[in-house]
């Protein structure tokens, strides 16, 4: 099963800005006696940080279709092999299905 590495790279940048957001919180936090400045930091830091980490499950799920179509694929193609008896017109499917008179 492929794994895609954009999707991983994305999760750990949402978790890294989550991380530096709130450190940039308590350090303006502790320099500065307006509680808004470091909930914005946080708040902020948790909306773009979901953003990222959004973004990378979509790849991921999208990741995750693509190894099931290729799955799907390489089934049609070998059971396709084993059996040519699909009919080469639409008036030969409808001969091989009336019932013997």
């Amino acid at each position: 099963m492929k794994e895609n590495t954009t999707a991983k790279v994305l999760k750990g940048i949402g978790i890294a800005i989550m991380a530096l957001c709130f450190i940039g919180a308590l350090i303006v936090g502790s320099e500065t006696t307006n509680e808004l400045i470091p909930i914005t930091f946080i708040v902020s830091g948790i909306i773009s940080g979901t953003m990222f980490i959004g973004f990378g499950e979509i790849i991921n799920l999208l990741q995750k279709n693509v190894n099931k179509q290729d799955d799907i694929l390489q089934y049609l193609k070998a059971n396709s092999s084993k059996e040519n008896n699909a009919p080469k017109t639409v008036l030969q499917d409808i001969e091989d299905n009336l019932p013997n008179m």
